[in-house]
């Protein structure tokens, strides 16, 4: 099996949309409004399935060497979605995560050696989170690395991303799309047929999602609502 039988291009998923809405084909992104207003809408699609959870096709592992009096490290390279673990190369064990008032205390202790312990302390220049850790690192430490576990956000696609691979299952993707393709069409009154779209999105949502997390494995899970408790 290809990775064109369950994954869309940018372009593929404007494109089958259009066609499901008797709509000829785009070559570019930028080809008619419409393919303009479906490439916004599809933006939205994907920060939703990026915020829906912790998708398995977004984790990403990153090593990041130990600097003598340096406390806040980062990922660089990639945006990222969320920060899963911190573990140090000489102990198998991870990294305990604090708060940040406890972190802020114990760095104020002025104690050096090999970290313990992290938080996340702000973002940085590239809109990604400071983990700072504690203990301090000397120069005794600088040999070690961390290993930094976390799962990336999705790019915002352009009109020069037409032929990039959209990271989420395409079916879902494009139902999505389709669901705000059909909002828009009706100037943002949610009718009837809106909602039949959307409820098949959120749907096929949750079982994609679920296909590497509470469906994989001996153990059933299961995820609570999203409603009222």
């Amino acid at each position: 099996m290809a990775l064109t039988d369950f994954k869309v291009t940018v372009i593929g998923a404007v494109n089958e949309v259009r066609e499901k809405q008797k709509l000829s084909r785009v070559t570019t992104l930028d080809q008619d409004s419409d393919s303009l207003t479906k490439l916004k809408y599809l933006n939205d699609v994907v920060a939703d399935l990026s915020d829906y959870g912790r998708w398995q096709e977004q984790y990403r592992e990153y090593v990041v060497s130990l600097q003598a009096s340096v406390a806040d490290y980062a990922v660089s390279g990639i945006v990222v979605q969320a920060v899963h673990e911190v573990a140090i190369s000489t102990r198998s064990a991870e990294l305990r995560r604090v708060d940040l008032d406890d972190i802020r205390r114990l760095q104020r202790n002025g104690t050096r050696g090999e970290p313990t312990q992290w938080s996340i302390k702000g973002v940085n220049g590239e809109g990604n989170p400071i983990i700072t850790t504690y203990p301090l690192a000397d120069t005794s430490e600088t040999t070690k690395y961390f290993k930094i576990a976390v799962f990336e956000k999705p790019n915002v696609y352009t009109t020069a991303d037409a032929s990039l691979t959209v990271p989420f299952p395409g079916r879902v993707v494009v139902q999505g799309l389709l669901a705000e393709s059909i909002l828009d069409e009706s100037d943002g009154d949610p009718t009837s047929r809106y909602a039949a779209n959307l409820e098949k999105y959120e749907n096929m949502k949750r079982e994609a999602f679920n296909r590497y997390n509470g469906d994989t494995g001996s153990t059933v899970h299961f995820r609570p609502g999203r409603g009222y408790r």
